[in-house]
């Protein structure tokens, strides 16, 4: 029985490498092409691993994509080590004096995701449909923006525009990070984003 234990645990640490290197390979080639264009072959060739095992592992394609971006989001929410409902929680305990997505809590955990994964967030700005950019950011605006603008009670017919102005410039800021190969730090960039938003708040 042991044994039996011991080989399973080893065929799934071997499973598990090898999805990763495959993740790895795709996140590669969505950097220099689009993912309508990238073929089983290439990332099988990127990987080092051959057909017959990229189809033990994946349908097609689209399989390889789906457990990619999982992988990424689960991996930016083991950087905030805390659950949905606890960020919510947070949300609901705030001050009415900001907005809790615009401070240094929530933000150093995402930068230093984006800073860590610098290739995954230059993918997906060639990639944007690929790696469900809009998903992504529709999901923000429902599970935190849309709470947040509740909780401090904006206006219904001012929130979208509210939203935009923080969602995507925030995120034009954090792309003109990757653009220059994150060299500063994730704490110049976070000042930078709250001095934009509050600029009452430069020193």
């Amino acid at each position: 029985m042991q044994k039996n234990n011991t080989s399973s645990k080893k065929m799934n640490s071997k499973y598990f490498h090898t999805s990763k290197l495959m993740n790895e390979a795709l996140i590669s080639l969505l950097e220099i092409k689009a993912y309508e264009f990238i073929t089983v072959k290439e990332v099988c060739d990127k990987a080092g691993v051959n057909r017959s095992t990229f189809y033990l592992h994946y349908e097609g394609m689209q399989d390889l994509l789906s457990e990619t971006i999982e992988g990424l989001n689960q991996e930016l929410y083991n950087y905030y080590k805390m659950e949905a409902t606890e960020f919510m929680k947070k949300i609901q305990q705030a001050d009415a004096n900001e907005l809790i997505i615009i401070n240094k809590d929530f933000l150093m955990p995402y930068l230093q995701f984006v800073k860590d994964n610098q290739k995954v967030f230059f993918a997906a700005s060639k990639n944007p449909s690929a790696m469900q950019t809009d998903l992504h950011f529709n999901n923000i605006k429902k599970y935190i923006m849309l709470p947040i603008m509740n909780k401090f009670n904006i206006p219904k017919d001012e929130q979208s525009y509210w939203i935009a102005f923080y969602l995507y410039g925030v995120n034009a800021i954090i792309q003109q990070w990757i653009s220059e190969e994150c060299n500063d730090s994730p704490e110049h960039v976070i000042n930078a984003i709250i001095h934009c938003v509050r600029p009452h708040n430069i020193n």
